[in-house]
């Protein structure tokens, strides 16, 4: 099996951990205070990783468009849960 290229690995290690990130902003968190006060904040930075998703620096890092990507993120995951 050839090596992977690094500066390819690289890419792929930053859109794979902008969807870790985009999954954890978007799981609901409950009714605690902590949570409820954070609330503002995870929505800013939700609205961060759409940002990048629709980008053309996410489209160069990944083979597949970023915009797509954010799509199957929010029908495979985001949709099944309350956002916010």
């Amino acid at each position: 099996m050839k090596p992977m290229d690094p500066y390819k690995e690289l890419a792929s290690a930053i859109v794979y951990q902008a969807v870790l990130d985009y999954m954890e902003v978007s799981r609901p968190k409950g009714k605690h205070p902590d949570w409820v006060s954070k609330r503002k904040k995870r929505y800013e930075i939700r609205e961060d990783i759409e940002d990048f998703f629709n980008s053309d620096d996410c489209d160069m890092l990944s083979d597949i468009k970023g915009s797509e990507i954010l799509d199957k993120i929010k029908e495979q995951y985001v949709g099944k849960r309350r956002v916010g």
